[in-house]
């Protein structure tokens, strides 16, 4: 597997199926030279695992007396984790900043 973070200086992080919409648009503001604080990214392979990764365990841990999970409602929410799709690319506008003088 990949490097499951990227820095959204690497140019990796532009790739919207590896950092997202937001991520990659983030990481192409930065590129472009606008003031974009430093940060990282978890890729979208590495979040998908985890998520797959919790659910299993989650579904080992419900077949304990102490808790009771419906299998039916917790397949339904690992899909529709998996499934979650924010539209890319996002709208993005920046305001022009008025220059000051002191």
């Amino acid at each position: 597997m990949a490097a499951p973070v990227l820095f959204l200086s690497s140019r990796k992080a532009r790739d919207e199926r590896l950092a997202g919409g937001k991520g990659a648009g983030l990481a192409r503001l930065a590129r472009a030279g606008l003031q974009v604080p430093p940060g990282f990214v978890i890729t979208t392979p590495a979040f998908r695992e985890a998520i797959t990764l919790a659910f299993e365990h989650i579904k080992a841990s419900a077949s304990s007396p102490a808790l009771s999970v419906r299998p039916d409602l917790l397949q339904a929410a690992r899909q529709t984790l998996l499934a979650w799709d924010m539209p890319t690319p996002l709208p993005v506008r920046v305001p022009p900043v008025p220059e000051f003088t002191l």
